[in-house]
């Protein structure tokens, strides 16, 4: 990954790292060719930084999200294909540099979710899915704040090809 200035005079390498871990409780509302929902609990971490910001680090600062989350899906089964949505809310326990940069910061996080699977056989699946996260910010300035600003929103957009076992 790399940024840049809008007349890119400007530009530096980029380090995305995400990481979550946590529990999931799926069950069956109906017979078992119905829905699946499932509710979700992790926790995990958003870190995007930049390797040497230079003129960019005065108006980007880099991020570091560590959260808690609780969640829900669906999954749609439709013959050998099943549709998967779900989405969460993020209870942010840090949101890094963003945090020290401006006066009285206030954050919410959510996530959604959709896939596609395909069932394979022995209980194998193939993986087809996109992720959204969008960070909610709003801020108190004060006079003589050397970052002003009312708010911010941050949005990070991600893809998964994969393989699982279902058991």
């Amino acid at each position: 990954l790399s940024s840049s200035t809008a007349d890119g005079a400007s530009s530096t390498g980029n380090t995305w790292l995400r990481f979550r871990g946590g529990l999931k409780w799926r069950f069956l509302p109906g017979d078992e060719k119905g829905p699946i929902l499932a509710l979700t609990g992790d926790i995990g971490m958003d870190t995007f930084s930049f390797d040497i910001a230079g003129a960019l680090a005065a108006s980007v600062p880099t991020v570091e999200y560590q959260y808690l989350r609780a969640g829900g899906e669906v999954r749609l089964p439709l013959g050998p294909v099943a549709f998967e949505l779900g989405g969460g809310y993020r209870g942010l326990l840090g949101i890094g540099e963003t945090g020290n940069r401006f006066t009285n910061p206030q954050a919410l996080a959510f996530d959604a979710m959709a896939g596609f699977v395909v069932m394979l056989p022995a209980g194998f699946e193939a993986r087809l899915s996109a992720d959204y996260t969008r960070v909610f910010y709003a801020f108190a300035p004060v006079l003589g704040d050397a970052y002003v600003a009312g708010g911010m929103v941050d949005e990070m957009l991600g893809a998964r090809v994969g393989v699982a076992y279902v058991y």
